[in-house]
């Protein structure tokens, strides 16, 4: 069995578009001119196709280096999943490069997660990352303060809609949407977006961050072990799914 090696980085974007993953090996291919295995993965935009298959590129690959083409919807720009496609409830979002299933259950608090914000004084947030909240009728609900710190309204922005994967970023973006209505005039309605990204040190519960705020749309982080590589899959005692860890080999002698 040879190897090809193991992704060390995340994808970069070449001159084409294309998110490029490189795979590097300690095993030496060819010892006079001490070259050793590699690999590349490119994944190339397809709309139609999710999670799409790799194909080997015979006229790009060499003994030493194999060269493979990965057509697949995540690789295009700002592309969404709807909650609906893989995912078999709202609190179990398909990840679509761990392969696997996040369970956002594990993030769920008995209390409401409030959220603050410096700037706006008078608004703040209570989150739940599925399912509904203890506030109001959505996942997460924003409360408006009058200036002596009397509440003056609560309301819904809106329960778990689709979920996208961000590679450049590492982030498992899920939006929320159907809140209640914000602005009376144009009919518009609160709507959030909670951006998820990996940390292996984070407690399992944290607490989401105000990362940017839009007229009836506001965006949080949320750093947390849950969507991180293998998470998913060691909490439920199985093997991970993911392109990360998973080495490209061949069984050519």
């Amino acid at each position: 069995m040879i190897g090809y090696g193991v992704a060390k980085s995340l994808p970069i974007v070449d001159t084409n578009g294309d998110l490029v993953l490189k795979y590097n090996s300690t095993q030496t291919c060819d010892k006079d001119k001490k070259i050793s295995y590699s690999s590349t993965i490119r994944f190339k935009c397809e709309p139609s196709s999710f999670p799409g298959a790799p194909r080997l590129d015979k006229e790009a690959s060499s003994k030493c280096h194999k060269e493979v083409v990965w057509p697949t919807l995540m690789a295009c720009k700002n592309a969404t999943l709807p909650i609906g496609y893989n995912s078999p409830t709202e609190c179990k979002i398909h990840h679509p490069l761990l392969m696997d299933i996040v369970e956002l259950d594990n993030l769920r608090s008995s209390e409401d997660l409030m959220v603050a914000s410096r700037t706006y004084k008078t608004e703040q947030y209570f989150v739940q990352p599925c399912g509904r909240a203890h506030h109001c009728n959505g996942s997460i609900c924003i409360q408006n303060l009058a200036s002596d710190g009397s509440i003056l309204k609560v309301a819904s922005m809106g329960s778990v809609a689709s979920s996208s994967y961000d590679f450049m970023l590492d982030e498992l973006r899920i939006k929320y949407e159907g809140g209640e209505i914000c602005e009376e005039r144009s009919g518009l309605r609160y709507s959030a977006e909670v951006r998820y990204q990996c940390d292996h040190n984070a407690d399992k519960i944290t607490k989401p961050v105000l990362a940017a705020k839009f007229p009836c749309h506001t965006i949080f982080t949320w750093t947390t072990r849950t969507v991180c590589n293998g998470y998913a899959a060691s909490s439920k005692g199985s093997r991970s799914k993911t392109l990360h860890r998973r080495s490209v080999s061949s069984s050519e002698s």
